[in-house]
């Protein structure tokens, strides 16, 4: 949090409430005028409204909205591939990216390419 000049608010302690979720603890100040809580968000993806209380110096709002749901899928079941040949996964969506933008991370070997396949995607 900043003074209405700009700089940092770092002599008065900042307390924090939020409309739900849960505040799991408020480590203080880590930088001049950062400070550093941990937060559990609400199960139910909801927008969480935050109050910073600076004292009599004022207060401010935050709104934190969840991320945006996945837009993709792949089959719910494990995949298997046939001895000596790679796997292949179908990656479905309203609007698929261009393969060359799919990221795509694995636990095991290496993904081999991303292709366009008739409106999905297919990584091997």
């Amino acid at each position: 949090m900043t003074s209405d000049a700009g700089t940092p608010i770092s002599d008065l302690p900042i307390q924090v409430s939020a409309a739900s979720g849960e505040i799991v603890s408020q480590d203080g100040a880590v930088a001049p005028g950062v400070w550093q809580l941990r937060f559990r968000a609400p199960e139910s993806g909801e927008r969480v409204d935050f109050l910073l209380q600076a004292g009599r110096r004022g207060s401010a709002r935050l709104l934190l909205a969840p991320p945006p749901r996945p837009t993709l899928s792949v089959p719910a079941q494990p995949a298997r591939a046939p001895a000596g040949q790679p796997l292949s996964l179908i990656v479905e969506g309203a609007d698929p990216p261009p393969p060359e933008r799919l990221g795509v991370v694995v636990g095991e070997g290496r993904v081999e390419r991303v292709e366009a396949l008739n409106g999905r995607l297919r990584v091997t």
